[in-house]
């Protein structure tokens, strides 16, 4: 999701620190989590935490998996993001 402002595009997430949009290269983050809250919460905190630190977040919360899509297309954090029930 987006928004825009005098022609450009910027994301609908905001980053806390700056209070502005994020902008940093990730395109989708996509978390699977054992909860839908828990999910929610990481993907958003990935978009703005950014690739690296986001996927040492996630690869520390136990039973989640991410995938991170960046501009150019280039998929981070090495895993599969499947779930086997």
């Amino acid at each position: 999701q987006y928004f825009l402002n005098k022609n450009r595009r910027f994301s609908h997430i905001f980053d806390p620190r700056s209070g502005s949009p994020v902008n940093n290269g990730i395109s989708s983050v996509t978390v699977i989590a054992d909860d839908c809250v828990s999910a929610d919460a990481l993907a958003t905190s990935v978009f703005i935490m950014g690739d690296k630190a986001g996927c040492q977040l996630v690869s520390n919360f136990k039973g989640a998996q991410a995938k991170i899509i960046m501009g150019n297309l280039h998929i981070k954090c090495g895993n599969d993001a499947k779930r086997k029930r």
